[in-house]
């Protein structure tokens, strides 16, 4: 949560619980403009009446899929962050420190020119990986590692048990299509069939790209298994129930699912210690999917995981496979005319890697302890005047107003950055190798949370960096 100079925004979230992005006025792709009222009555539509000139005359960005007023937070957050991490990338920094890991990690990022000469020999590792998968036993392993780096039918991670706040456990949750939801694959509205086509398309072009000889052959593989298992993917609206998508199982039971897999060479992939209680986000979805897993031949399971991998670095290689992958899952599907400036996207990259290593000097230099103690006060000031309040209102019971102060006591207000910083000393980061920076930031990430099981739940962790705008 970025604070800074916008302490209003921290106010409003303390007030309400929520600052999601649909309260503010937000331009975003795909709608006419042109078409918008702003002599509408307020009766008929006050959103309208009160924004629609802004809406009508306010430019989408062509590098922006929406725009608003947290769209120009970030856009200064960014701006911050950036003068950091290009600070760090001048210096010359002892092999391990922060400095070294900020200012390489970037560096790589930004040398086009190594990327352009590189091309997908960065991947071959990986591709070797796949290539060697021989039967469903090695299937089973390479899923679970799959899972970690790009994608897989179905996931694992560690979290709070949402019925026992006191314990980490084990979700298992659907996944494994290259398109968001389910709705992409089913839905039959013209633009979802135009959607389908184009992701064709484009797997077909990325196959191409990599030097794959029969690449729409391949790109009908790969389509044909995720729209098997976007089939059997629940709906949006049914994962929000928070008692469906709670299946309490155990590694037994979820050998009975699907006893063909090698579910000991899973568990080995998965890098989870002590797996036992799982809960199960979709009751029936590992049952639904069997038949996908053990009757697609192993050599087709081997395009498709080829295709998840180029998916998942095609963002990171030379600029074809860059701009074909910008071109479909930013223009296609999400109307964004122009890429952003690399600088932006690069420090995206290294804020999302390692964004408490940067948020430490951010805090430093936008946010620092005094301004934090300020903003402690002020809160725990709106908490007794709160406390007051609810005492006063006339209209709340004894036994409601005990609760709404047992809530409010319960709050843990989290301020400009935690107490403890996140650890990255097991992070190894070079300068010239962008491909396995990333897949070190995925693994010390994926094992931090691994960790977690069987260990009490630290309830001064952040979920988001000190720079993040949310």
């Amino acid at each position: 949560m970025k604070l800074c100079n916008h302490f209003i925004i921290f106010i409003f979230f303390i007030i309400s619980c929520s600052t999601s992005k649909d309260k503010e006025i937000m331009l975003t792709s795909g709608i006419d403009f042109n078409r918008v009222d702003t002599n509408v009555r307020p009766q008929d539509d006050l959103y309208r009446h009160v924004n629609g000139k802004w809406l009508r005359e306010t430019k989408l960005p062509d590098d922006k899929a929406r725009y608003a007023t947290f769209t120009i937070l970030r856009e200064k957050s960014r701006e911050d962050v950036r003068n950091i991490i290009e600070d760090a990338a001048k210096k010359k920094s002892v092999i391990g420190s922060d400095n070294q890991k900020i200012g390489d990690l970037y560096h790589s990022y930004m040398d086009t020119n190594t990327l352009e000469d590189l091309g997908t020999k960065n991947l071959e590792k990986e591709m070797n990986k796949i290539s060697a998968i021989k039967n469903l036993s090695d299937l089973s392993e390479y899923m679970a590692y799959a899972d970690i780096f790009t994608t897989a039918p179905f996931g694992v991670y560690v979290y709070i048990d949402s019925k026992n706040p006191d314990e980490h456990v084990t979700y298992l949750s659907q996944s494994g299509l290259g398109l968001p939801n389910r709705g992409y694959y089913m839905d039959e509205d013209d633009k979802s069939k135009n959607i389908r086509k184009e992701y064709i398309n484009h797997i077909s072009k990325m196959f191409e790209l990599y030097g794959m000889s029969n690449s729409d052959n391949l790109a009908n593989i790969v389509m044909n298994i995720e729209t098997r298992l976007a089939m059997f993917h629940w709906k949006k609206e049914k994962n929000r129930d928070p008692v469906l998508t709670y299946n309490p199982s155990s590694m037994n039971e979820l050998r009975s699912l699907i006893p063909e897999i090698d579910w000991d060479r899973w568990i080995l992939g998965t890098e989870i210690s002590g797996l036992n209680k799982i809960i199960i986000s979709q009751s029936d979805y590992l049952k639904n999917i069997r038949d996908i897993i053990t009757q697609t031949s192993i050599k087709d399971w081997k395009v498709y995981y080829k295709w998840a991998l180029i998916n998942r670095f095609a963002g990171l290689m030379s600029s074809d496979f860059d701009k074909q992958n910008f071109y479909f899952y930013r223009t296609v599907l999400s109307g964004v005319k122009k890429m952003e400036p690399r600088w932006k996207r690069g420090v995206s990259v290294v804020s999302g890697s390692m964004g408490e290593i940067i948020g430490k000097v951010y805090v430093e230099k936008h946010f620092d302890q005094k301004a934090k103690d300020r903003m402690i006060d002020l809160v725990e000031n709106l908490r007794k005047a709160y406390k007051a309040g609810i005492e006063e209102l006339d209209w709340m019971g004894d036994s409601t107003k005990k609760q709404a102060q047992y809530k409010l006591g319960r709050f843990r207000p989290k301020i400009g950055f935690p107490d403890k910083w996140k650890d990255y000393s097991q992070l190894s980061i070079e300068p010239d190798n962008l491909i396995n920076n990333i897949k070190n930031s995925i693994l010390d990430r994926t094992r931090k949370n691994r960790e977690k099981l069987g260990k009490p739940i630290d309830r001064e962790e952040w979920g988001m960096t000190p720079q993040t705008v949310n």
